[in-house]
């Protein structure tokens, strides 16, 4: 049988609890003493915080990491570079590797690259990560992230569910000082998602708290947690704890239920032949080359990183070297015209690789990289970031082609040291 508690109040200032039948009172009991100290402080962050990291209250704990990370990049006290995109990044980027690649001493690579994270939604961390005064800011640039949208659009109630969750718990755990021009870049829709004063920010808090609450007493009390195991995708752990430094340079991957490494060359293009035809005709592969939501906002990173001598890489990682099969001539054209918009600008190296055909086997899927695709990345990519640092120019960094090249697994197989006589006879 378990234990059930109840509470009595006396003044708002004592306590006193006691052993009773009724277990939803104590759930009471406890929602009205973190409210009234909410109400009072601001413990809200720090009864909540750890429950959003770890998966028991939102369904990436990722979403909820981003200016705790800031905080660390900015006391690292080293070179940092920062990468800034969307799932294809997170999946391309380990940054533990690039720190071990890379001949900058102490240099340190982070991943801050967000599953469905796209410019108009990463724009409003830049007055953070500015603040954290890295050196190099890798932002991707791909077909996927150069699309915008309306009230006419198939996927505009997507976009905007999307939004509103990400807006309003970035807003959440914002500083007052980073509220910052792209405010205005924002649709009016989206500019409603934002708190923007102290009393909306503590209010939205206290809309996690009885989750939050009741996940501390399943704990408690029925030692049973809703958080994720450490190696999921969307976990992240304690700020500050031992995996947090190693967690910021090498996120948990994500695993793929049609995972082309389970699959055999025909199948992936059979696979391809059944997705794409569709596919290419979303705009993920439509990229435009001005105008849209994420070009308002590309272009405010740039411009906002540039002013203060931040130098900006604009990664385009490629996609499987099948993919273009599907795609019409020319259909990309956006994409290349809005590289072209900034590769002059002073401080911004374009790095394009996007029209590269890397290995098959360097991928998860059609567009994200797995453990090969992360090693060809990191050797394809750090030497270009070393001469940013180092104040070369990156346009003479010879890629070495060895880099393009995947070791096949080979099972090792040990014989018994058995021997057997044989003797000669016709089978049938």
């Amino acid at each position: 049988m378990s234990r059930v508690w109840a509470c009595n109040l006396s003044g708002g200032e004592r306590g006193a609890i006691s052993q009773v039948g009724d277990s939803g009172l104590l759930l009471s009991c406890m929602i009205a003493i973190v409210a009234a100290l909410m109400l009072s402080t601001s413990v809200g962050p720090a009864v909540v915080k750890p429950l959003l990291l770890d998966g028991s209250l939102i369904s990436n704990g990722r979403f909820a990491f981003v200016y705790d990370a800031y905080e660390t990049v900015g006391d690292d006290g080293a070179p940092s570079v920062v990468g800034i995109g969307t799932s294809i990044l997170l999946a391309a980027m380990n940054g533990t590797c690039m720190q071990e690649e890379s001949g900058i001493e102490n240099a340190r690579f982070y991943n801050f690259a967000m599953s469905g994270g796209k410019p108009y939604s990463e724009m409003i961390q830049i007055p953070a990560l500015i603040e954290a005064k890295p050196d190099v800011v890798m932002l991707e640039v791909g077909p996927n992230s150069l699309y915008g949208w309306d009230e006419n659009v198939s996927y505009y109630d997507a976009v905007l569910e999307y939004n509103e969750f990400r807006f309003q718990l970035m807003s959440m755990g914002m500083a007052s000082h980073h509220f910052g021009n792209w405010f205005e870049l924002l649709d009016d829709v989206d500019q409603g998602f934002i708190d923007t004063e102290n009393v909306g920010r503590t209010e939205a808090w206290s809309e996690y708290t009885r989750d939050a609450i009741e996940e501390y007493l399943r704990r408690e009390i029925d030692d049973v947690t809703g958080a994720l195991n450490s190696d999921s995708y969307s976990y992240v752990p304690p700020i500050g704890g031992d995996e947090w430094d190693d967690y910021l340079s090498e996120p948990n991957w994500r695993t793929f239920t049609n995972d082309f490494n389970h699959m055999s060359p025909i199948e992936i293009r059979e696979f391809l032949d059944e997705r794409m035809p569709s596919k290419s005709k979303q705009d993920v592969y439509l990229p435009k080359s001005n105008g849209t939501q994420n070009h308002r906002a590309l272009n405010y990173m740039i411009h906002e990183l540039l002013n203060e001598s931040i130098e900006v890489v604009l990664v385009g990682i490629p996609h499987h070297p099948w993919v273009n099969d599907y795609l019409e001539p020319g259909q990309l054209d956006g994409m290349n015209s809005t590289y072209e918009t900034y590769e002059s600008l002073e401080g911004v190296t374009p790095l394009q690789m996007y029209w590269e055909k890397w290995p098959s086997e360097a991928y998860s899927d059609r567009n994200h990289l797995d453990a090969d695709g992360r090693d060809v990345f990191c050797k394809r990519v750090t030497p270009i970031i070393d001469a940013v640092l180092n104040g070369e120019d990156p346009a003479q960094v010879e890629s070495d082609p060895s880099v393009f090249e995947i070791e096949e697994d080979i099972e090792e197989c040990n014989g018994t040291d058995l021997t057997f006589a044989l003797q000669a006879e016709m089978v049938q």
